[in-house]
């Protein structure tokens, strides 16, 4: 009767004997890798194996693992690497034979359950259901969270533009018209300026005493020129050189038909002062001109000294002709 192999765990409890420090000797090595024994990784391991065939061979451990590593995915990883004798029962499948084991597997299973053939398949309305209503969880609102729902329009407070009398000063109001501003500033202007006296005029339109109709005040409170005749003015013949020219920093103004300044009333106003712009534009046209100046003299001297030179020439020329 043949002896079957022994299964791998088995083999390795059974058939496989570590060396000792004496055997095998110093001078062997393993017949695979060809390395010599030693007591770590190379260290030398006896297969004993008497049925079905006898193999007592050494090898080392490292290359005992790699040959048990490849047991399932190597063909004949069971047999001896010299001998060929048979160490264990082999664990290798082949493609056809796992496609087969599977499809065999498939074949075997147990069709799927019907709904009749279940123990414990119930129809839906086997156990009636009680009809309550669950209400829906209501949340809050978070302050930050977008909505659909726009927020209802308030209508906002119109303020009127235009003031009234009983609204008190115009100017606490934001909007107004420009020429009710400008009436208003009249108006206040004529209260607050003090009544001028009129002046007499004498012109044939109007008899001695009489105002004229551009005395007193305008509307929007300017006081008015007051008028003269031809006889107040100061008879000058023409030609006649006048010195009435303005002191420096002041300015006169050409009079108009009635004789007197168009502004100021016939008084003169100081020249406003000049903006830093105009006051480095000055100061360039100083340096400027100062300059040309300087250059100026610089080519008088240049032509005194050509000048002074050409001399010198003749004197030279004139004696050497002489020698």
């Amino acid at each position: 009767m043949a002896t079957l192999p022994l299964a791998f765990a088995d083999f390795v409890r059974r058939c496989l004997k570590l060396c000792g420090e004496r055997n095998p000797s110093d001078e062997a090595h393993c017949p695979i890798c060809t390395e010599k024994y030693d007591r770590g990784h190379r260290q030398a391991a006896r297969v004993v194996v008497q049925l079905p065939a006898q193999c007592n061979h050494e090898f080392c451990r490292r290359c005992l693992c790699k040959i048990f590593a490849r047991r399932k995915i190597q063909e004949n990883a069971n047999l001896c690497p010299l001998c060929r004798t048979t160490w264990f029962k082999t664990e290798y499948e082949s493609v056809s034979a796992r496609n087969q084991h599977l499809g065999d597997g498939a074949d075997n299973a147990p069709p799927p359950h019907s709904s009749a053939s279940r123990p414990f398949a119930t129809p839906n309305n086997a156990f009636p259901r009680d009809s309550v209503t669950v209400p829906p969880v209501q949340r809050e609102p978070r302050p930050y969270a977008r909505t659909s729902r726009q927020p209802p329009l308030v209508a906002r407070p119109r303020i009127s533009t235009t003031p009234t009398q009983d609204s008190g000063d115009w100017r606490s109001f934001p909007v107004y018209l420009y020429r009710e501003v400008h009436a208003a500033i009249a108006a206040d202007r004529a209260k607050e300026a003090p009544t001028m006296p009129q002046v007499a005029s004498s012109s044939p339109h109007h008899g001695p005493g009489l105002a004229t109709p551009f005395s007193g005040t305008f509307p929007f409170g300017q006081q008015a020129a007051s008028t003269t005749t031809t006889s107040q003015r100061p008879q000058q013949s023409y030609g006649q050189a006048t010195n009435n020219r303005p002191a420096p920093g002041v300015y006169n103004h050409p009079p108009n038909e009635t004789g007197t300044t168009t502004r100021g009333s016939g008084r003169n106003r100081a020249v406003p002062p000049l903006s830093p712009r105009e006051v480095e534009f000055q100061r360039r046209a100083a340096d400027l001109d100062a300059r040309e100046a300087q250059l100026a003299q610089r080519e008088l001297h240049a032509e005194r000294e050509r000048q002074e030179m050409q001399r010198r020439r003749q004197e030279f020329n004139t004696l050497t002709e002489q020698a």
